[in-house]
């Protein structure tokens, strides 16, 4: 009997044993798995590249960035002396560019080993699942390649001179809403006018389709979910990109709002499609031409669906933000100097004739100082700070350093353009004429706020124009106001509204149109009005 009672001891025992160890490897497991899933960082360090000290677990150096990337990433390379460093987010290892020179070497001279992008969880998994990846957010193969060749054909220079009179109604509906609200009530905060131009511009490319009323429910809805669509792509405010444990909680207000998002965007870019399939036969647009083809042509839907979301939901930010930005340096102390300059210029350029300058700046930027004013401007103001992330396809080497494949680059255009041994001392100060005194920075890329490289925006030269027009025409016609009771914050980094936003739009101000001459300013609104009659009707008024 004691021996079965010792057996049966030494069977419990040994139970206890199993069952313990069985505990402690399922903790030892567990602990490994976190470590590899939370704390091991996704790639080896690049060596030789300076790495940014403070990272911490978990959290990698998200913690001491704060609210505000971008700068804080500009004082800390200024601090350190690191124009190219690499550091944690979360797990994942980010390179960071800060300077003009690094850019360029990195961009424009290696820009064939950039030209892919890396997938990020919310954006790329959460908020881009129906619709399809963007141009701008596809990594690059052969569908992308496809697609951005054929989105360039419309961003050509003889393109936009065919598409001028897409700028002409945006430019004419934005000056004659201002002046009327402004002639009526006084000083108006203008962004919602300026988003609302580049927004029409996109969505008449793509479906053929405007806002004519700047009330429109519709209007607003979609102006609203771009704002929250693009602080998917922000660096701070998408946790779970960076800390995959934060993807497990139950609670992840982020993610479901990711969610919600794309099915409400969803809502309305159906209703802009069928709008232009409705209408294919008379207005010409990109989902109109695809519809025609009967879908036998180069491109099949999930590639004009890609285009079209590409430039609706996210492709005229930069516009909008930048053309509210011109009324903004209008309304300082040197404003108005400087609207009497450009106007006297254009005066001379077209000798006198106000409605032929009008006309004419749709077609041609001739002013100096006007093409001057905008490419400072667009330095002054990177209102994307950090451009979307590149990954590195290929191994290349910079100063000694072999940098390998699969790398997270990330540009800091406000860094950059903000490089005081490239564009002196003032370069913290907006100086409209500055690409025409100063040779050595007169050659592009005169500023990274459209990125650089392979994926830069094929848009530059288009929103260059959109906003050479919409600068010179009010500069022609009206003088732009101040509200000395809200005056605009112009410094390169407070101008910003939401500094952990990834598209900054400036802080609310008030600016008046006061004409240069009545009856010309008439003349002039007839002339669009007449011309764009038919773009005109082109409105959508539905909620």
């Amino acid at each position: 009997m004691s021996f079965i009672v010792g057996l049966l001891g030494t069977a419990s025992t040994y139970k206890s044993q199993l069952t313990l160890a069985f505990i402690i490897g399922l903790v030892l497991l567990s602990l490994y798995w976190f470590y590899r899933y939370t704390i091991e960082p996704t790639t080896t360090p690049v060596k030789g590249l300076p790495q940014l000290p403070g990272s911490i677990a978990i959290w990698g150096n998200l913690k001491q960035l704060g609210s505000d990337h971008p700068t804080a990433l500009q004082r800390l390379s200024l601090k350190y002396k690191f124009p190219v460093f690499q550091c944690l987010f979360g797990n994942q290892r980010i390179v960071f560019i800060n300077s003009y020179d690094s850019a360029m070497e990195w961009f424009i001279k290696n820009q064939t080993a950039l030209i892919d992008r890396p997938l990020f969880y919310t954006f790329h998994k959460l908020v881009s699942t129906s619709q399809g990846l963007t141009i701008g957010t596809s990594p690059w193969n052969e569908t992308c390649k496809k697609r951005r060749l054929n989105v360039q054909r419309y961003m050509t220079t003889p393109a936009i001179k065919e598409r001028a009179n897409l700028i002409d109604v945006e430019s004419y509906s934005m000056l004659r809403d201002l002046y009327s609200f402004t002639k009526a009530n006084g000083p108006i905060y203008p962004y919602k006018y300026t988003q609302r131009l580049a927004l029409n511009f996109t969505t008449m490319l793509s479906y053929a389709t405007r806002f004519d009323d700047i009330d429109t429910p519709l209007l607003g809805e979609i102006l609203d979910m771009v704002k929250v669509i693009s602080s998917f792509r922000s660096t701070n405010n998408n946790l779970q990109d960076f800390i995959p444990l934060v993807r497990l909680l139950p609670e992840n207000k982020r993610s479901a709002q990711a969610k919600n998002s794309s099915a409400k965007r969803n809502i309305w870019l159906d209703k802009l499609t069928q709008e232009a399939v409705n209408h294919k036969h008379e207005r010409t647009s990109i989902v109109g031409d695809f519809a025609n083809t009967d879908g036998k042509g180069r491109l099949n839907m999930d590639d004009i669906k890609c285009i079209c979301v590409g430039l609706v939901s996210g492709g005229f930010e930069t516009i909008g933000s930048t053309a509210s930005l011109i009324f903004a340096q209008l309304c300082t102390e040197n404003g108005e100097l400087w609207q009497e300059r450009l106007y006297d210029e254009l005066m001379k350029i077209y000798d006198g004739d106000i409605v032929k300058a009008y006309q004419s700046v749709l077609l041609e930027e001739k002013s100096e100082f006007g093409v001057s004013f905008i490419r400072e401007l667009l330095r002054m103001y990177a209102v994307i700070p950090l451009i979307p992330a590149r990954k590195t396809c290929k191994e290349f080497t910079w100063n000694g350093v072999t940098v390998p494949e699969g790398i997270t680059v990330i540009l800091n255009a406000q860094a950059a353009n903000h490089d005081k041994s490239h564009f002196g001392a003032d370069a913290d100060d907006f100086v409209p004429d500055r690409f025409l005194k100063d040779d050595s920075v007169n050659y592009p890329p005169y500023h990274f706020t459209f990125g650089a490289g392979s994926r830069a925006c094929t848009a530059v030269n288009l929103s260059n124009r959109i906003l050479y027009a919409g600068l010179c025409r009010t500069c022609l016609l009206f003088k732009v106001k101040k509200d000395p009771s809200r005056l605009p914050v112009v410094d390169y980094v407070d101008f910003a509204e939401d500094r952990q936003a990834q598209t900054n739009w400036i802080k609310e101000f008030g600016m008046s149109l006061e004409p240069r001459d009545e009856a010309m300013v008439e003349k002039c609104f007839s002339v669009s009005k007449n011309t764009c009659e038919e773009d005109l009707s082109y409105s959508i008024e539905y909620n």
